[in-house]
């Protein structure tokens, strides 16, 4: 049987290899928790580091009588040297800098600490509006002081939308990983109460399922979207769009409508001014209930035509002012009794 690999600090205290994590910057290994450096105690002697060894030193090629028992720990085995053509780590150069010795299990699979890239995930969750989210904690709206809403009180006026924190929670060994030399990674981690599906772009760019089903995309630079045939979305909750920058939607064809069944229909612009500019055809608006116009400044409209109202009740104009109309024309009133004051 394998002689169990023992990393020893410099108090003499003992640690097994499921204790100690790996730098793979630096090369050496250390108490997660700790700054403490460890050191192997002793040397692995194996009938599995003899197969690995056999099979590098033999250009690729198994020797016929190894064997392994099957009692043999599996972190004694040393890394087997990557092949030139393929990329290194970043970090490190040349396959002869790669250090011989670092658990064969991915960081994201052992669970026994959060692995940068996913740490960087959970700092930008966390820094998102300035907000501080618990695990699994889902998509919230807040007030404009940052302060979250009761689901009975979300209003789409004055919120903020926070990103949900990584839902990562792996055990070993639920958590089945496929880690690329450059930082792509792939989960599909089974753990109880915890499984979620992740596909993590070295970039920081992810996609990850969450254990409750929800969904997360996040793209770090640029995204384009092609579709050559109808598009279908069905939202059977809320909907939120918080853009940053200038938002422009261009139809080349057909229709644009908008159709609410009931509730109401908010426009708010905080500054600045809102234009519309008819090229060409009619402007036809319907209302079957009342108009109200308030309007704090002054009204000026400009006709290069003809204005004609019909009105089949009363008409009534109260002015604090003076009234002033200039006809270069002839002007004809009207009336059945027609009163001057």
């Amino acid at each position: 049987m394998a002689q169990r690999r023992v990393f020893t600090d410099s108090e003499g205290n003992q640690y097994g290899i499921d204790q100690v994590s790996y730098d793979v910057s630096t090369g050496e290994y250390s108490v997660p928790g700790s700054n403490t450096p460890v050191t192997r105690s002793n040397a692995p002697n194996s009938f599995q580091a003899q197969f690995v060894k056999d099979y590098t030193e033999s250009s690729g090629k198994f020797i016929a009588d190894s064997t392994v028992d099957a009692t043999t720990q599996i972190e004694d085995a040393p890394s087997v040297t990557t092949p030139q053509s393929r990329p290194e780590r970043a970090g490190l150069v040349d396959g002869a800098d790669r250090p011989t010795q670092q658990p064969s299990t991915s960081a994201y699979a052992r669970g026994d600490s959060v692995p940068p890239i996913m740490q960087s995930r959970f700092d930008a969750a966390t820094d998102n509006n300035g907000l501080t989210q618990a695990q699994h904690t889902p998509t919230k709206l807040t007030d404009k002081d940052g302060n979250p809403l009761p689901d009975d009180q979300e209003d789409p006026k004055n919120v903020q939308v926070s990103e949900p924190l990584p839902s990562y929670n792996p055990q070993y060994p639920y958590n089945r990983v496929t880690e690329t030399e450059s930082g792509h990674v792939m989960e599909f981690d089974d753990t109880p109460g915890s499984e979620r599906v992740s596909i993590t772009h070295r970039s920081g760019t992810f996609i990850e399922m969450h254990p409750d089903g929800k969904r997360v995309d996040k793209t770090l630079s640029d995204r384009h979207e092609y579709t050559n045939g109808k598009r279908v979305e069905r939202v059977k909750g809320d909907t939120f769009k918080i853009y940053d920058k200038s938002v422009t939607i261009k139809t080349t064809e057909g229709e644009v409508t908008f159709q609410l069944e009931s509730g109401s229909m908010n426009i708010t612009l905080n500054s600045g001014n809102v234009n519309l500019h008819l090229v060409g055809g009619n402007l036809n608006m319907k209302v079957n209930g009342n108009l109200t116009e308030e309007i704090t400044g002054n009204v000026i409209r400009k006709v290069g035509g003809n204005v004609q109202e019909i009105v089949t009740g009363n008409v009534e104009r109260i002015i604090s002012g003076t009234s002033t109309d200039t006809v270069t024309g002839a002007v004809t009133v009207t009336g059945a009794t027609i009163n001057l004051n």
